[in-house]
């Protein structure tokens, strides 16, 4: 589900794509954050300025998962009538909204300043980007957090059916080759690592074959996205 927002941009006012999350997709997204070690984040970068801001982590204790408001039945399924949920429109994943206290809220414009600020030890266990549409934006995203990923993290892509969030998935599974697809939910994309130890083989074009699992990495391409996000860097440290 999709509508549209205004949003000024060089003092002109324009019309911006939002993406919004349907309960259905809520729910899901809940049930992979259940699966989340306690001693894991969950964190949600989020396009809209709704997201609360955090400051650099100072906290260094380990994050505590609040007991679920789930409970299974007697053959082992998940009873959700019981989780709290979330009231606005645009859904997304807080404490208040979805029982864990593991979880942070970002928005785009302050994932560069956390992440120079991310402990190497705090590990992501899910990671959500919810309404954003733009490509580059979604695959540098994916592309920069990667190595606080758990070795069982998943990324859910939010937007699927439209062109950005789309391309990102899927040439993080194509190029990057350093994920692959867990599972698909409406316009739901998740992703997971790929646990292959690749070795590569590259031709002339700069193209990686790994010689264990035949996948492919388009290292031209991923050197110009790292140069492009380092300039990006320098660029915002001058200003």
């Amino acid at each position: 589900m999709t509508k549209k927002k205004k949003e000024k941009e060089n003092n002109n006012v324009v019309d911006v794509e939002e993406i919004t999350i349907s309960q259905r997709e809520f729910d899901f997204i809940l049930n992979l954050a259940n699966n989340v070690d306690s001693d894991e984040y969950i964190i949600e970068v989020s396009g809209t300025d709704d997201t609360q801001d955090e400051p650099a982590m100072e906290n260094t204790s380990q994050p505590a998962k609040l007991q679920v408001k789930q409970q299974a039945d007697g053959k082992g399924k998940i009873q959700e009538e019981n989780c709290l949920q979330p009231s606005n429109k645009q859904l997304s994943l807080t404490p208040e909204t979805t029982g864990f206290d593991n979880i942070k809220n970002y928005s785009l414009n302050d994932t560069e300043h956390v992440h120079r600020k991310w402990r190497n030890a705090d590990k992501i266990g899910l990671m959500v980007i919810n309404n954003i549409s733009d490509y580059h934006s979604i695959a540098n995203l994916i592309f920069t957090w990667k190595d606080f990923l758990s070795p069982n993290a998943k990324v859910a892509v939010a937007g699927s059916d439209k062109p950005g969030p789309s391309r990102a998935a899927r040439e993080v599974v194509s190029d990057g080759g350093n994920f692959k697809i867990y599972k698909k939910f409406e316009n739901l994309t998740v992703i997971t690592k790929d646990k292959c130890v690749h070795h590569w083989l590259i031709d002339a074009n700069e193209i990686g074959t790994c010689r264990f699992c035949n996948r492919k990495r388009d290292f031209r391409k991923l050197m110009k996205r790292a140069t492009s996000s380092s300039s990006n860097r320098k660029k915002k440290t001058k200003i």
